[in-house]
């Protein structure tokens, strides 16, 4: 097993595809805006990703695992362009983009199984209410009193399903076939619940 940690910055491969991509809210610059995490934030992902048997790839021609795991992002991060940015951009084949996001997916349900619950521990609950009543802390007027979770969804483009009569029940409002994302976060942004698979 892998331990060691890492850095990008070390990677050929990384200083040539993204040589401008920072840590600012610049959305031309920003790492943030084209994976929806600070640079920081996915160096850690990859850490801790990396140790999970679905990269521990003995393949001669396997791509390097920090690779592999920003296409997963970039996939769930940009849902609305296809595989053929991929391929232009990083030279990722359609099939070997989607194994990828596959073992993506494996990994971070192997890896952080446990890490997503809803709160259900009575002092756990009063906190996330505290932080939702006084953000800034109890000298500030009320915010949102009663409140223990915050909710929002994602619409997740995908293939026509068949047969094609069928299809028709996962057409979302803005006429794309897709699957929706739900998810709740705490008074510091964590996630407490996610579901996928009802139709958009």
């Amino acid at each position: 097993m892998i331990s060691e940690c890492v850095s990008l910055s070390t990677y050929h491969y990384w200083e040539i595809t993204h040589p401008y991509l920072t840590d600012d809210d610049d959305p031309r610059t920003s790492f943030r805006a084209n994976y929806r995490m600070n640079r920081t934030t996915f160096e850690r992902l990859v850490n801790d990703l990396r140790q999970h048997p679905e990269y521990q790839l003995t393949a001669p021609n396997a791509l390097p695992i920090h690779i592999q795991i920003s296409c997963g992002i970039w996939r769930l991060s940009n849902c609305h362009l296809g595989y053929r940015i991929m391929n232009v951009g990083w030279g990722v084949s359609n099939g070997s983009y989607t194994n990828m996001t596959r073992r993506f997916t494996a990994a971070v349900q192997g890896i952080y199984r446990g890490i997503i619950r809803w709160p259900t521990q009575l002092e756990v609950v009063e906190e996330i209410q505290q932080g939702f009543q006084h953000p800034n802390g109890n000298t500030e007027p009320y915010h949102l009193p009663g409140v223990i979770g915050a909710l929002d969804g994602k619409n997740i483009i995908i293939e026509a399903p068949t047969p094609r009569h069928y299809a028709e029940y996962w057409r979302d409002r803005k006429g794309h076939f897709s699957v929706k994302l739900t998810a709740v976060c705490d008074h510091r942004c964590r996630f407490t619940f996610i579901t996928v698979g009802d139709s958009g």
